[in-house]
């Protein structure tokens, strides 16, 4: 299996764990033991549970060489993603970092500002108008 390959199946498999996870302890329990191994290179992350402040640990974010940040959210009942869990992943990996939000909402449109985009050196990208969702090409620089 190629580098980029072994890179799309980890992201699969963080995608489940973020999925699957019992509650936000159990997921940040395993973060920790994600972290404690050693850096993981992916060509995307998908942060989990949607965005959630309580899903996400800065000590996972450090652990992880990666530059795309999935957020998978429409904000319906929840209000993902939290500001918190975007500026920390801004916070661990910028600059150069890009945020990926599958759709465009008032609880996500703030990260679109051109002077935080250059202070903090990251770009936002949402769906087109009228797209229903955004498509992410994995495995090409």
């Amino acid at each position: 299996m190629s580098g980029s390959a072994k890179r799309i199946v980890a992201v699969l498999l963080w995608a489940l764990i973020a999925v699957v996870g019992p509650a936000a302890e159990a997921q940040t329990d395993g973060q920790q033991r994600v972290v404690e191994r050693a850096r993981l290179a992916l060509d995307a992350f998908k942060v989990p549970h949607h965005g959630s402040r309580a899903n996400l640990s800065p000590a996972l974010l450090r652990a992880l060489e990666c530059s795309r940040h999935l957020f998978s959210s429409n904000g319906t009942n929840t209000k993902h993603p939290h500001p918190e869990a975007v500026a920390r992943t801004l916070e661990a990996t910028a600059p150069g970092s890009t945020l990926y939000f599958n759709y465009s909402t008032r609880f996500n449109e703030a990260w679109a500002d051109d002077e935080l985009e250059e202070q903090h050196e990251y770009e936002a990208l949402y769906p087109d108008e009228g797209a229903a969702g955004l498509g992410v090409t994995l495995g090409e620089d």
